[in-house]
């Protein structure tokens, strides 16, 4: 048997817990059981409540309307196991009667057993569309009186619990894989109603409920080009998470790095498409100005299926059209603009993802695992989305570093002499309404450079400030803050440097590792 994941020993260990007490109060138990992914810890579970066989009636929450001894079955996870516990009661939901029969003799089956005054555990799975024991908002299940109620899932027509049998259960286990389902599992841990899943005020009835979830199960495979300050990091942050990283780029000994923390390297495109299987999962981490080169490359080299983020800052045109273009070819584009600096590996990145719904439902491990512990990530909508909502955010990044560099530049050089601007910044970091992420990296910087020495203030332009400003003219939105942050920039540019393009300099060190100098270029 395989080992067993910390999620799924804890799980048993609760459940069998559960079983115990009622078994020394002189209780019998009723046990749901699921099918799906929480099928795995069912022969685990049996061997554990081996001593309480004798108090225990076992049958399930929800079963598909086919034969018994059909391998999609939900009761063949159960009967594979039922020799563990000779001396249990084993009672299957289809009795070879009718759709409604069955669900009729289901459900008054339940009702005895609460009649009788059963301990009623149930351990429950999250299925790969959201519902729980076949329940969703568009299930007749969620408005059912009866006990059970047949159900036409996607896959099968079932006959499941009703939503109304959830407060007679004494203790609801869930248990799911897969760092997708993570959000999922927080919204019932706040009595929050997760989108288009099984309604959780069900939930709420039942007297004790716990949730379980195994992230390891939801590692991935994927390439990664691009091993820069930001692409390294990511690529350690899921490494760190379990998921498998191939990894490519023309900086060799960047892909050293990477390999030595558990990357597998490959010296060219080929080598790294080869590795990835028959639908491979590519991440771009490169600079915009390259990207076009690359998207041509591999698209020769995809098979239809694949799929190709880009994480990067491209202009969201651009984006747009690759999309349709690589959709010509079957391959799957989603943008992933991605802010959090090289401060990311340790805080969690912020996702902005544009992309099919589909497409980024499958890739939504990795950016569960890249926004913990206290980063986000959200799904803005169709292809080119995502880096349009990351070109603003940058344009408005662009206002506020100079707002807080004119500042501190009339700190410095105002009508009152010697302020210790370093001290300045920490004690408005500390509840003050311009207290940030970036006023925050003002107080290191200037704590460790007050006169900000050594640093020429050429102030760089990436070009995600000014493709926000041309957005805007063209939408008729004024941006006055970000049209003089761009001519200060441009200033600077032209050998216009003061203290506040010195401070501007240091900050995009400070959270990006761009050069601090011209020159550094």
């Amino acid at each position: 048997m395989a080992e067993l994941t910390p999620s799924i020993q804890r799980l048993i260990r609760s459940i069998k817990e559960t079983v115990q007490t009622a078994h020394d109060a002189g209780n019998r138990v009723l046990l749901l059981l699921p099918g799906g992914s929480a099928s795995q810890a069912i022969e685990p579970l049996f061997r554990a409540l081996l001593p309480y066989q004798h108090s225990l009636t076992i049958t399930l929450s929800d079963e598909r309307y086919v034969p018994i001894k059909d391998n999609h079955s939900n009761w063949q996870a159960v009967s594979r196991s039922a020799h563990l516990l000779p001396e249990a009661s084993f009672v299957p939901v289809l009795s070879g009667g009718s759709r409604q029969q069955d669900s009729q003799a289901f459900s008054a089956f339940l009702e005895h057993q609460h009649q009788l005054g059963a301990t009623i555990v149930a351990l429950l799975g999250i299925g790969e569309d959201g519902h729980i024991a076949g329940i969703k908002p568009s299930s007749p299940a969620c408005h059912s009186d009866n006990a059970a109620s047949d159900y036409e899932a996607a896959d099968f027509e079932r006959i499941t619990i009703s939503g109304a049998f959830f407060s007679s259960i004494d203790h609801a286990f869930v248990y799911t894989k897969g760092a997708a389902k993570a959000a999922v599992l927080d919204q019932f841990n706040s009595l929050a109603q997760p989108a288009d899943t099984f309604p959780v005020e069900f939930l709420r009835t039942t007297k004790h409920y716990e949730v379980y979830l195994d992230k390891e199960g939801g590692t991935m495979k994927i390439g990664f080009v691009g091993l820069g300050k930001m692409g390294s990091q990511i690529v350690e942050k899921l490494l760190g998470a379990g998921h498998s990283i191939v990894v490519f780029d023309v900086n060799s000994s960047a892909v050293a790095a990477c390999a030595e923390k558990g990357a597998e390297a490959a010296s060219s495109r080929e080598e790294l498409v080869a590795a990835l299987g028959d639908t491979p999962i590519i991440w771009l981490m490169i600079p915009s100005d390259y990207v076009e080169q690359e998207v041509a490359a591999y698209k020769t080299l995809l098979p239809a299926g694949s799929m190709l983020i880009d994480g990067g800052n491209s202009n969201f045109h651009d984006t747009l059209r690759r999309a349709d273009d690589l959709r010509d070819h079957q391959i799957r584009y989603v943008d992933a603009g991605t802010s959090g600096g090289i401060m990311g590996l340790e805080n969690g990145f912020s996702l902005m993802v544009g992309g099919e719904q589909a497409a980024v439902q499958t890739l939504s491990p990795l950016f569960e695992v890249l926004s913990m512990p206290r980063g986000r990530w959200i799904h803005t909508g169709t292809p080119g989305s995502g880096h349009y909502v990351k070109m603003i955010h940058n344009g408005i990044e662009y206002a506020l570093m100079q707002s807080y560099a004119e500042g501190y530049d009339l700190l410095k050089y105002g009508e009152i002499p010697g302020l210790n601007l370093a001290e300045i910044a920490h004690v408005w970091q500390g509840g003050s309404i311009i207290a940030s992420s970036l006023n925050e990296l003002i107080e290191q910087l200037l704590s460790e450079n007050p006169e900000l020495e050594g640093i020429d203030g050429y102030v760089a332009d990436s070009g995600e400030g000014r493709w926000t400003y041309e957005t805007a003219e063209t939408a008729q939105v004024p941006m006055p803050a970000l049209r003089e942050a761009l001519a200060v920039r441009q200033a600077s540019q032209e050998g216009h440097h003061t203290f506040a393009t010195k401070l501007l300099a240091g900050l995009r060190n400070k959270f990006g590792g761009h050069a601090i100098n011209h020159e550094e270029k």
